[in-house]
């Protein structure tokens, strides 16, 4: 017995030794038979990251997030460009079955068990639909194949879940993904509001879908349409949360109330009306639902944070407008206008009402069951009988889900959220960890204020879709690990 620790310390030190020299190896010959620079580079990265699932799968999948949220809009997604049909993350997305295949293979109980979940199996049958779909597409109307996987593929990313549950298989794993998450996005804060105190004149996200002054009430302001900014309001949810239910936060409790004084901030700047009403519904519902007994703790938190973002929003100041002027004060000004588009059916909520009318009559009325399948708009003779210069349209949301895939694929996602839904109550009502019982309750706050906004696309645009499916497999692997520790409890009693 006392000879298995230093064996396993050797072992480890090992196999560190052989991965640091593969990794030089690679580099070198990299370096040496490519020509353009960036392959060299790229396969550096690639080696790096095959290293970290299996040595630091945490850091693996923290990874991925970056790379599939089109690196936050920091690099360009040409800049790795992938021969054919597919791109770099659908790459990193097979890279990150591979520990899971191997399991698979070795028949070790840890990966089989993964797909007896309720979640898991609400999971595969949206992705039986989606299946039923590309076939359908492709013998209705004879498109090609490539093109009816580029217009579907993204729904493939809810398999995402499966991975985040293996990667975050230790509570290790899991805090110090969670450690990772939480500085990127600190981060990513940081940059998009100092890229809204500088104005247009330069782009701190250089790959940004745009980067403009619009008009907010009666001034202009600097909105960024970037890759990712929704996720703060996640980590805003799972922080109130953590506040609530953990007694014990120590020095953390500093840390966390400055990233959420900078996660708020970020979140107003983005200006996004249906965004804040979707995460103020949330955080509201999923108090009534879940946390009546906190009631003090949660109205202490909440005039806490309202100060804290009136503070902030006072030392951000606008080029063209007077010092008394804060973003708080435009925020409720579009909070405002948000009531008077919704009582009189104008501005982009009539527009979304408007355009949503006109897709669901044009198209459901001959496609209720499969919809008009993943047409892709490159195939001009389908196209031009369909509603629209598109097949889908972005400002849509969630109605997509209706439009490509009919009524089997709206039920197989409403199926999908309320296994999801119900396996986050369970776990919510079953964990007696703090940190963990808040997490779960943030994303739940999250994603039932995501309910009230079909139009944002949580559960069909692929980068909101990714941080959802991550979302479901954290929540289960708090379960996983919370199993294992009590299991590993009572056999130790016994």
């Amino acid at each position: 017995m006392n000879n298995i620790v230093p064996r396993f310390i050797a072992i480890q030190r090992k196999r560190t030794v052989i991965a640091g020299l593969f990794i030089l190896t690679a580099g070198c010959l990299s370096f040496l038979i490519c020509q353009k620079p960036v392959i060299p580079f790229a396969i550096f990265g690639a080696v790096i990251f095959f290293v970290l699932i299996f040595k630091r799968p945490s850091l693996a999948l923290a990874l991925s997030l970056f790379i599939m949220q089109d690196f936050f809009s920091l690099l360009s997604t040409d800049t790795f460009r992938l021969p054919g049909m597919f791109k770099l993350r659908d790459l990193v997305l097979v890279a990150l079955f591979v520990p899971l295949a191997e399991g698979l293979f070795l028949r070790r109980r840890r990966s089989a068990h993964l797909f007896s979940l309720p979640v898991a199996k609400a999971i595969l049958l949206f992705l039986s639909s989606v299946v039923f779909i590309a076939f359908y597409t492709k013998f209705y109307y004879g498109a090609p194949w490539d093109l009816i996987i580029r217009s579907g593929r993204h729904l493939l990313y809810y398999t995402m879940f499966f991975v985040t549950v293996y990667c975050l298989g230790t509570e290790q794993e899991l805090n110090r993904f969670l450690k990772v998450l939480f500085w990127i996005m600190f981060g990513f804060s940081v940059l998009y509001i100092v890229q809204f105190l500088i104005g247009t004149g330069i782009h701190l996200f250089p790959h940004a879908v745009r980067i403009v002054e619009q008009k907010i009430s009666s001034i202009s302001v600097t909105r960024s349409y970037v890759i990712g900014k929704r996720i703060p309001a996640l980590l805003i949810c799972s922080l109130i949360g953590v506040f609530l239910f953990e007694k014990k936060l120590n020095k953390a409790s500093l840390v966390f109330t400055i990233g959420m004084a900078i996660f708020i901030l970020e979140t107003i700047l983005t200006w996004g009306r249906a965004h804040w009403m979707a995460t103020i519904i949330g955080i509201g519902i999923a108090f009534v639902l879940f946390a009546q007994t906190h009631w003090k703790k949660f109205f202490k938190i909440i005039i806490a944070l309202f100060v804290i973002a009136l503070i902030l929003s006072f030392f951000v100041g606008f080029s063209n407008v007077g010092p008394s002027d804060s973003p708080l004060q435009l925020a409720f000004a579009r909070l405002h206008s948000t009531y008077n588009d919704f009582i009189m059916k104008t501005g982009t909520y009539g527009y979304r009402l408007t355009l949503a009318k006109e897709y669901l009559s044009g198209v459901i009325s001959k496609h209720i069951l499969f919809g008009v399948g993943y047409i892709h708009p490159e195939i001009s003779e389908i196209v031009r009988h369909l509603p629209g210069s598109t097949v889908t349209n972005s400002d849509l949301g969630n109605f997509n889900i209706l439009i490509q895939m009919g009524l089997l694929g709206f039920f197989s996602l409403i199926v999908l959220l309320i296994v999801f839904f119900k396996r986050a109550v369970f776990i919510f009502n079953t964990t007696d960890n703090g940190i963990h019982k808040g997490i779960v309750w943030g994303i739940l706050a999250f994603y039932i204020g995501r309910l009230f906004a079909w139009s944002l696309g949580t559960f069909v645009s692929l980068v909101d879709l990714v941080p959802f499916a991550m979302s479901m497999g954290i929540i289960e692997a708090v379960y996983q690990i919370e199993q294992r520790k009590a299991s590993t409890a009572l056999n130790c009693e016994e």
